[in-house]
């Protein structure tokens, strides 16, 4: 818990703060921990987010360098349905 600057915040945004147990003008735990939380929240959705762009970027990339050779080659369907060892 810790206090609040007198005058810098307006009465309702004190005891918004102040929720439930916490003397008036202060932080509760309560508050804090929420606070917290989100922010904990919000840096893992930024780093999920990042490592996905740059995972998928790199996957990407994989696609587009390999050989034309190397894609119809091993049994990919033709548009006909039937792989191409079987014909």
């Amino acid at each position: 818990m810790f206090w609040l600057p007198k005058a810098w915040f307006p009465y309702y945004v004190e005891w918004v703060l102040s929720f439930p147990r916490a003397p008036l003008g202060s932080v509760s735990i309560v508050s804090w921990q929420m606070a917290c939380s989100v922010v904990i929240m919000l840096i893992s959705d930024t780093v999920t987010s990042i490592l996905g762009l740059i995972l998928g970027a790199r996957m990407q990339q994989q696609k587009r360098e390999q050989p034309m050779g190397a894609q119809t080659a091993g049994g990919e369907k033709t548009q006909s349905g039937k792989t191409k060892k079987d014909s």
